[in-house]
Parts: structure tokens; sequence; C-alpha cells
């Protein structure tokens, strides 16, 4: 296990909540995903880890899972062009693996479950954001000099 010393040093010994972000739009990448079975419904979906990023760069975790049922198919998608690969999505006649999320990046607008008898409060992805057109291009641009070969 890998421990995040910057999320460490912000942890108060005496005290059992955890830091949150105000509700607004930040950026994320994708940290970890996971292939994974619904308990409650037995639909297949991805849970992701993200890591979630202030306006002066610090790191909040924030999990997220994208469940395939007709009424969610509206947050992968969200996902997807948020992050730049609803075309691939489209191009794998919609296959989506828990590999392919790992390392993405995106914004989104995260809002504060507030906490109840059971859990404490705790950041939730309201959505995605979709990548304006310069973003994309951007992206674009950093995906083809990372394909270049290096001459030897």
């Amino acid at each position: 296990m890998q421990i995040d010393l910057d999320l460490l040093d912000d942890v108060d010994d005496d005290k059992k909540e955890y830091p949150l972000l105000e509700e607004g739009d930040y950026e994320f990448q994708v940290m970890n995903a996971e292939n994974a079975i619904a308990t409650s419904s037995g639909n297949s979906m991805i849970t992701l880890m993200l890591n979630v990023f202030d306006k002066e760069g610090k790191k909040f975790l924030v999990w997220d899972r994208l469940v395939n049922t007709p009424k969610a198919l509206y947050r992968i998608k969200n996902f997807c062009k948020a992050t730049g690969v609803l075309e691939n999505l489209k191009n794998s006649g919609g296959a989506l693996d828990a590999d392919d999320c790992v390392d993405l990046f995106g914004n989104c607008h995260v809002s504060v479950e507030p906490a109840t008898e059971q859990y404490k409060a705790k950041n939730v992805v309201d959505y995605y954001i979709e990548q304006s057109p310069e973003m994309a291009a951007h992206k674009a641009a950093q995906d083809a000099s990372l394909n270049d070969e290096i001459p030897f």
C-alpha cells in the first residue's frame, strides 16, 4: 500500500473527519478504476478513485461509480465527454474497461453529501463537465506528441 504523504500531513489525530472540498467545479485525474458488479442490482459498473484538485493544486480523494444501466448511461457518456474518450468508446463498439479509465483527466462538479447517522459527510461528483473544443485539441496534440517515435 502506498500512502499519500500530502494527505497524511492534513490529518488531525484527534479528528475523525477528513477535509472536504467546497461545492464547485474542479479538475480530476482517475487514479484507480476497477470493474465491479453492483451488489444491490447485479449491474456491471466501474468504480473510480479520483484525485480532485482544488485551486491550489491540493489533492482530495473522491470516489464515483459508473453503473451500466439505461437510466445511468448519461453519466457514463458525460464521463467519456469530460475525459475526451467518447469517440474511443464509440469506435470500440461500446466497450469500456476500468483499465481504459486510469490516468484520464477531466473536470467535474463536486458537492458535499451531508453526514448521516451511519456515514460522515463526503464529497461526491454531481456531474462531469464536457471538454471544451480547445481542451480537446490540446489533449489531442499532447497525445500525438507522446506517440512520436524516437529515431535512433
